[in-house]
């Protein structure tokens, strides 16, 4: 126990100590282009793999609640045709677009440059949206 609590302390004095060269070195890793839109993916499919069994519940329970909402608002209409999935691809329509669009109006409102993957970042969500849509029918 003690070995452990030692070699802990040990690393992160150790990152402390050379935390600047960290830095740097992740300062060059991001400078590489396109690093900053496919870095974030790489390690988003690592963790998924990693902890795929959390991820299956969690996206069980996102579908669950996207086709709780979907219902919900399909009822509301007043025609029966095909309403529920009309309602579906309506939501896919405005889920990803409104999205990125609130995330860079929030941005741009602080002052910041626009964002600057916003239409990358827009298809990847719809087509999350997409498949989370062929899951539930």
């Amino acid at each position: 126990m003690s070995l452990t609590l030692v070699l802990i302390v040990l690393l992160f004095s150790i990152i402390v100590l050379f935390s600047e060269d960290f830095a740097k070195v992740g300062k060059k890793i991001l400078n590489i282009w396109g690093m900053k839109l496919f870095l974030p993916i790489f390690i988003a499919s690592v963790l998924i793999i990693d902890f795929q069994d959390t991820f299956a519940w969690i996206i069980d329970v996102i579908i669950d609640k996207f086709s709780w909402c979907i219902t919900k608002v399909a009822a509301m209409l007043p025609f029966t045709f095909y309403n529920r999935q009309l309602t579906a691809i309506f939501s896919l329509m405005v889920i990803g677009p409104l999205s990125v669009i609130l995330f860079d109006w929030i941005r741009m409102k602080k002052g910041y440059r626009s964002f600057e993957y916003r239409n990358q970042t827009i298809l990847m969500l719809w087509t999350v949206a997409a498949i989370l849509y062929v899951f539930i029918h």
